[in-house]
């Protein structure tokens, strides 16, 4: 009996575990200043009856021939595990830690850099944090977490962080 209620026990824990975040919906939208030449990146994951869906859009700024391979609008279907991954860092961010890298005594200006707006949770419920440049300072701004979501949702979208920051 006790073997078996363990067994039980085990079933049900590895099965919350693996579904930990099956509502999870998140939306990452990045624009750059017009004095940098990158897109508008907008990265957004849906859960239907076919799974995990990743909208992947970049947008270039400008219209010219060049900048049109930069153009993206493009769904992959992401695994349970990915989700997870994504889930257990945006878990650990905390907007107490964040908050208390602003300084709201000293205002940032700045003609370039990047928006980067991470909005997560469930259908109704989102929390949202809009960063400037979440590249710069990032240990001095508390913000190393945010930064790291940012890079995995965009590897997650097949986008080079490195080409976006």
């Amino acid at each position: 009996m006790r073997g078996k209620f363990l067994t039980f026990l085990i079933i049900i824990l590895t099965l919350q575990g693996y579904s930990q975040f099956k509502y999870l919906e998140f939306k990452l939208d990045i624009s750059a200043s017009f004095l940098l030449s990158s897109s508008h990146v907008v990265i957004e994951l849906t859960n239907d009856s076919m799974g995990y869906k990743l909208k992947v859009k970049s947008t270039p700024w400008s219209t010219e021939a060049k900048y049109s391979k930069n153009k993206i609008d493009t769904i992959y279907l992401v695994s349970k595990e990915e989700v997870n991954k994504i889930g257990e860092l945006l878990n650990e961010m905390s907007s107490e830690q964040i908050f208390k890298g602003i300084n709201v005594n000293d205002i940032m200006i700045v003609n370039e850099g990047r928006m980067c707006k991470l909005e997560y949770g469930s259908y109704l419920d989102k929390i949202t944090f809009s960063i400037w440049s979440p590249d710069c300072d990032t240990k001095e701004r508390n913000i190393e977490l945010f930064y790291q979501a940012c890079k995995e949702i965009l590897k997650l979208g097949k986008l080079n962080p490195k080409k976006i920051f």
